[in-house]
Formats: C-alpha cells, structure tokens, sequence
C-alpha cells in the first residue's frame, strides 16, 4: 500500500504548506493508524516512507527576472553534456528583424526545468515559475526549487525510515539540512562556480569579450543574444572590458540596448546569487 499524505489533504501545492497543514496531517496519521488496527490488530505493520519533497520558494527583487533567470539556469546545466533537462518552454519573438516574418521566433523562455535523478542517485531536482502556476507572474516574481529525495537520499540525510521516526522534528532539520548541503553542492558549485574551472558568469563574460575584438557591437550582441538576454549586465562588463575609453564603451552599450533588437534584463545573476545564497543560508 502506498500513501501520498499530502495528497490527502491538497489537490496540489500551489500555496506552500504551513502549520494548519501539518496538523491536518497529524489528523491523517492518526485516522489512518486507527484503519490499519482495525484490520491487523496487533500486527500493526509499520509505514515507511519511501519519497519526500523539499522545496524553497524564493520571491526575487525584480519580478521580470525570472523568466530570464530560467534561461540562464538552463545554459547553466547545459554546460554539462551529459545532462538530460527536461524543459517547459514558450517561443518568444524579439527584434526588428523578426517582426518581418510572421511565425520564426528568435528564442524560447523556459518555464520549469525538470533534472532526473542526479549522479548520487539520491535525488531529483525540479526548478519552475511559482509565480506562474499562481497566476500572478505579473504581481510577483517567484521561483520554487525542488528536491525529490527517493529512500537512499532519505538514508543519506538521516531521515527516519518510518512515518512515526520521520515527523519528528530531528528528522526534519536533517533533511533540510541536507537539501542545502545538496543545493550548493550539486547545482551552485557545480553549474554556477564551476569548481575546479571558470565560473559560468565569467564564460559569457568571455565569449562576449572574444566577439567584440572581431564584430561591431550589435552585430556581437546578436551573435550572443542567448546569453546576453539572460543578464545585459554581461554584455556591459564586456564592453568596459574591450574598450579604453569609457565613453566608446558607453556608446556601444547605448546603441546595442536602444537597437530594440535583444530583450533587455539586468541584475538577473546578482538576484540568482542572492536566491542561492537565501536557500543555503535561510
């Protein structure tokens, strides 16, 4: 017999779950454990839980991030070439030139991103638009990140193996723990910092950098439209980079971000960092 308890008290889990929630669990535990002593009596099997979800829901500073911050979540993990993402995505149309042809898009904006189980083999990981389940993408920026632990990765955190051991409160803060722990190691370390190699931020960065000293600005940014419409703020650092003079760098910033031909979000990496650093210091 398999048991999804928060199913037995919501339909989904748009609205995060609070105090009320747990106690409506509590209720279900003790309904369901008066059920199973009724048909095995003494010989009351004990439940083990098998799967468990840990989630953070952050609200970022700028709402308009999110969607650019997916984008770039998604470059992040494709650095990877063993990585399978599975992605929910809409086109996009952007630019002058596009609006010449009535269907081409120039790009596509991930709405969630599903990541099988992870090389440990304890997890599964999910990030998406919170804010658009809710239906208030417009009023609130929001990501949720989700782990899903299977039993090894409940093991691993110490979690307890049976229902009664695994709500205890001990159980808990070590699986939140170790959600933590997993999140900055196997997604910030790994596809943000990229330990061990240059951080993902500093290869845009870079490959903005290479293009300028061949191509003219614009003709550079378009070449680079995936990255540098996840943050325009790459694109700036570039060009103070390439240029002597701050005021060609200037101009060349102006007219790239006036071209109306690249859809312009900025600070989208320092709201990442701040997200990653709510999550694992939170």
């Amino acid at each position: 017999m398999n048991i999804n308890l928060p199913k037995c008290i919501r339909s989904n889990n748009i609205e995060p779950f609070g105090v009320i929630d747990a106690c409506r669990l509590y209720e279900v535990t003790q309904t369901i454990t008066e059920q199973l002593k009724e048909h095995f009596g003494d010989y009351l099997p004990e439940l083990q839980v098998r799967v468990a979800e840990v989630n953070a829901t952050v609200v970022l500073r700028h709402k308009d991030n999110v969607q650019p911050m997916l984008n770039m979540i998604t470059g992040m993990l494709l650095q990877d070439k063993s990585n399978v993402a599975h992605l929910t995505v809409r086109g996009k149309q952007i630019g002058e030139r596009y609006k010449k042809v009535e269907t081409l898009t120039s790009g596509m904006n991930v709405e969630s991103l599903k990541l099988p189980q992870n090389s440990t083999g304890r997890f599964a990981q999910k990030i998406y638009n919170k804010g658009l389940q809710e239906g208030i993408q417009d009023k609130k920026g929001i990501i949720r990140v989700e782990h899903i632990y299977n039993r090894s990765g409940l093991d691993f955190a110490k979690a307890g193996k049976y229902l009664n051991d695994f709500l205890t409160v001990e159980s808990i803060q070590s699986l939140l723990q170790c959600f933590k722990c997993d999140f900055k190691k196997y997604f910030c370390d790994r596809f943000w910092n990229n330990t061990g190699s240059t951080p993902y931020y500093k290869q845009c960065i870079q490959m903005i950098l290479s293009d300028l000293k061949t191509y003219k600005p614009l003709t550079t940014a378009l070449m680079n439209r995936t990255i540098i419409e996840q943050d325009f703020s790459f694109f700036i650092k570039a060009c103070k980079l390439h240029y002597d003079n701050p005021e060609s760098a200037r101009k060349a910033i102006y007219r790239v971000r006036k071209s109306e031909e690249l859809e312009i979000h900025e600070n989208v990496a320092d709201d990442f960092v701040m997200l990653c650093k709510g999550i694992i210091y939170g």
